[in-house]
């Protein structure tokens, strides 16, 4: 019927439809659902997804209520929920899960996902202020007693002169390029006794845990001064904390820093641009990068130790080939390297010219599960009723993350959606 009702709106808006992609429509599978939440109130979404370690709780943020929600994965009821002061742009939960990671966009990138700032008075792009607007850092819940641990900010600043135009944040305007203060990564030693923040330049900036005081820096590694003059804009660590994965737009590779020996080992050859965000397997032996590669999103695959690529079967994008809005957070790698799934938004399917010399397309968004080792596409899930009505871009889009123990996957979107693995990868 479905097909009928399409014939006929082709012939009541003098529709011609051609095909523009090698994306077929009827190569879509079914899936049971392990449970499902409702959708997100006020038009929002849910995002920056992160399960506890025994995968017993999953947190979310949700852009509608604008609230940090903690949900149990079983049935995803909610434990608890806060405001948080900035929109988080990743989540994590400590070792034991008494605390919760929040690190926050900075300011201008708040105030725009947000939509809020448009026009408020614009202050010094040097005013104390602004200065502290800009600055990425990191809020520590603390899920035990509610308390919360704020500011850990990255406080080494570099500036250099504007790049472009005003960005509101805040009431005060920032000029992108202008100021840096990037917070790379964060984390939780396996003890909980002591946090640190992996700053743009490389200080690793510790507090204690029992006291949230305070400690000496750690100075940079040797060859962080070797590795280009432009600082690291992303970092990714493994699960047992001993990898961590740098790459910026400046940098000529994808780099793997053993920071038990400090090694650094170079990955990709190639440059990709649109900051690439990247997903390690918990032993590190497996990585996989995700950015752009010309015009066209491109994910890679490699096994480190093995140092070589694994090419993934279906995944060439461009004009021809639905040319998917894809994100790094959009992403995700099974913690034991086995499994690659993959949010394609917006594929261009086919394009429709009408009497009117306009035209309008049609476009699909799946979810894609891939076999690591072979490079096989195991499944294809519509995303449709996740993504509807939602702004996809580089700051938004659907979010996923496997469970710890690899067995489920959670999906971000209108509403919050988890899988059994094994119902995925399972024959038809």
């Amino acid at each position: 019927m479905a097909v009928w009702g399409l014939a006929a709106s082709f012939v009541c808006t003098a529709c011609v439809p051609f095909h523009v992609s090698g994306v077929a429509l009827h190569t879509r599978d079914v899936r049971p659902v392990v449970v499902e939440s409702v959708k997100a109130e006020n038009y929002g979404a849910f995002s920056c997804p992160a399960f506890d370690r025994e995968g017993k709780r999953l947190a979310v943020y949700d852009s509608g209520l604008n609230r940090l929600r903690i949900l149990r994965s079983a049935d995803l009821a909610e434990l608890a929920s806060l405001e948080p002061a900035r929109r988080p742009r990743r989540l994590g939960f400590s070792p034991s899960g008494r605390f919760l990671v929040i690190e926050a966009h900075p300011g201008w990138i708040d105030d725009y996902l947000g939509g809020k700032g448009i026009g408020a008075p614009r202050a010094a792009i040097d005013s104390p202020a602004a200065l502290r607007d800009d600055i990425q850092r990191a809020t520590i819940w603390d899920l035990k007693t509610g308390r919360m641990i704020a500011d850990l900010c990255s406080d080494t600043i570099s500036t250099r002169p504007p790049q472009g135009g005003w960005l509101w944040a805040r009431r005060w305007a920032i000029v992108p390029g202008y100021r840096s203060a990037a917070l790379l990564e964060a984390h939780f030693s396996p003890d909980e006794t002591e946090f640190s923040l992996l700053a743009w330049n490389g200080v690793r900036q510790r507090w204690d845990v029992r006291t949230w005081m305070r400690l000496a820096d750690l100075p940079p590694p040797v060859f962080w001064a070797g590795l280009h003059a432009s600082a690291p804009a992303s970092a990714t660590r493994s699960a047992d904390g001993r990898w961590i994965l740098l790459q910026s737009p400046g940098f000529p590779t994808l780099y793997l820093w053993d920071t038990r020996t400090d090694d650094l080992r170079p990955l990709m050859k190639e440059h990709l641009t649109r900051l690439p965000v990247q997903a390690i397997s918990s032993d590190g032996r497996r990585v996989v990068v995700v950015g752009n590669q010309g015009m066209s999103p491109v994910v890679r695959s490699w096994g480190f130790l093995e140092e070589k690529e694994r090419p993934l079967e279906e995944l060439k994008f461009g004009l021809m080939q639905g040319h998917p809005r894809l994100r790094g957070e959009g992403v995700a790698l099974s913690p034991d390297g086995q499994f690659l799934a993959a949010a394609l938004l917006d594929q261009e399917v086919a394009m429709f010219a009408t009497i009117l010399i306009t035209g309008f397309e049609l476009t699909r968004s799946d979810l894609c599960l891939w076999r690591v080792d072979d490079g096989r596409l195991l499944v294809t899930v519509s995303l449709e009723d996740l993504s509807e009505g939602m702004a996809t871009g580089p700051l938004q889009g659907l979010d996923l993350v496997f469970s710890p123990d690899g067995t489920t996957l959670a999906v971000c979107g209108r509403m919050v959606r988890i899988y059994r693995v094994s119902e995925l990868v399972r024959s038809p």
